[in-house]
């Protein structure tokens, strides 16, 4: 798009020598705000360093200004950034107008730290850490004027009452202000799959849905041991403030199928039971057990050892597997429908990136496979009994979903 291409003199491309340095700007570059912040925010601990290792003695009093502003613009929209996406993990509702507009860090702090409280304790607790070097900066220069200007609007020279900034302590204490922000980015990052998921309440995340869990004990038992007494301890465990906040909480733990488990109560998978999965280790050990006691792992590729090279392939054992995984095929394929076929494809899935899944995924990604297996019933098999590590995933995937006595039942609790 040549028409819409600027460049001039001062803005333009390098020659072939320093094209290197041709910075990605723009829809070039796609940065976001996080990419401008990264740039202030590195930009005070380089020009410190310049001054410290070429002894520039006679520069620390011009570049202080460009050192903290810097430092100071990165905060700004490092907090704008960690605002808006904290805010999204509990559809918190806040105007994003008004966030782009505000410039005083005072502002944006006290909103962040007030949505931290109420978003998640993870999140609170990195901002209650890092709020003194915050607080630092708001009495020096809230409204990133200290630092471009000598004069106030009003006339009153900056930093009478602060007449002296030794760098290297601005920058010791910055970057730990500095790895704050990225703790809480970081956290707010790996936040969004979990609060996807939609198990939480107002008062409680997903982890203290777990640990209330397990403090409630035997769903079975509660007649005798969930008491009243019981409850005002919980209640103030949890930080709940009403009766009807607990109960919101023990819902919620009882209609999930992971936390039902740690409350004795197990929601049975859509397709599968014991008997099918049984079935599935039998053809599974039938496959593969034989040629895995050969190198003595369970969860070896029979076709792995054949050889390193053409001539070291032995062909007889090759043939004779490939003959016996078809027969294997054609006498059990009938036996599974494809709705075995996808609930298994859906446990092999999640086993085998069981930290990227939550049971809650289940249902969709049984979905998924389902359609797929009823599009070609015969590659969903495949795909199943080809996967030499099927039995661990499929452990993992039940232990995932809360299943513990379907495991044991189908002896998958080894």
């Amino acid at each position: 798009m040549e028409k819409d291409t600027i460049f001039n003199q001062t803005f333009g491309l390098g020659n072939a020598h320093f094209d290197w340095l041709n910075a990605c700007v723009g829809t070039n570059g796609f940065p976001d705000s996080l990419t401008y912040a990264e740039g202030y925010l590195r930009t005070p601990e380089i020009l410190t360093n310049y001054i410290i290792n070429n002894n520039k003695r006679g520069e620390v009093d011009f570049l202080v200004y460009p050192i903290v502003y810097s430092a100071r613009h990165g905060i700004e929209l490092s907090l704008k950034t960690i605002l808006i996406d904290m805010s999204k993990l509990r559809n918190i509702d806040i105007s994003l107008f008004d966030v782009t507009k505000i410039h005083s860090i005072k502002k944006l702090w006290e909103t962040t730290n007030e949505i931290a409280q109420k978003t998640d304790i993870r999140l609170h607790y990195i901002t209650s850490q890092i709020t003194p070097y915050i607080l630092d900066f708001i009495a020096i220069d809230d409204t990133a004027q200290t630092f471009r200007y000598p004069e106030s609007n009003v006339g009153t020279t900056h930093l009478e009452q602060t007449p002296i900034i030794n760098l290297v302590r601005f920058i010791y204490f910055f970057k730990k202000l500095k790895k704050g922000l990225q703790e809480i980015i970081n956290i707010t990052l790996e936040l969004k799959n979990e609060y996807k998921t939609g198990t939480f309440t107002d008062k409680l995340s997903r982890r203290d849905l777990i640990k209330l869990a397990k403090c409630l004990g035997k769903r079975e038992d509660w007649a005798s041991t969930l008491t009243s007494d019981k409850k005002k301890i919980l209640k103030l465990k949890f930080n709940l403030g009403s009766n009807k906040q607990l109960s919101k909480a023990i819902e919620k733990i009882q209609n999930n199928r992971y936390l039902s488990s740690l409350i004795g109560i197990e929601i049975p998978l859509k397709f599968l039971d014991r008997n099918t999965l049984i079935l599935f280790k039998r053809v599974w050990y039938k496959l593969y057990f034989r040629y895995s006691l050969q190198h003595n792992n369970v969860f070896s590729d029979p076709l792995s050892d054949l050889g390193t090279s053409l001539s070291e392939v032995n062909v007889e054992e090759m043939v004779a597997y490939l003959e016996f995984k078809k027969k294997l095929t054609t006498t059990y394929l009938p036996l599974f429908s494809e709705e075995h076929l996808a609930d298994l494809t859906t446990l092999i899935i999640m086993g085998r990136q069981s930290d990227q899944y939550y049971a809650e995924d289940y249902q969709k990604e049984l979905e998924t496979h389902l359609r797929d297996a009823r599009m070609n019933k015969s590659e969903a098999f495949r795909y199943i009994f080809d996967n030499a590590a099927a039995l661990i995933y499929v452990r993992r995937a039940l232990l995932l979903l809360g299943c513990k006595t379907l495991s044991t039942e189908s002896h998958f609790g080894y």
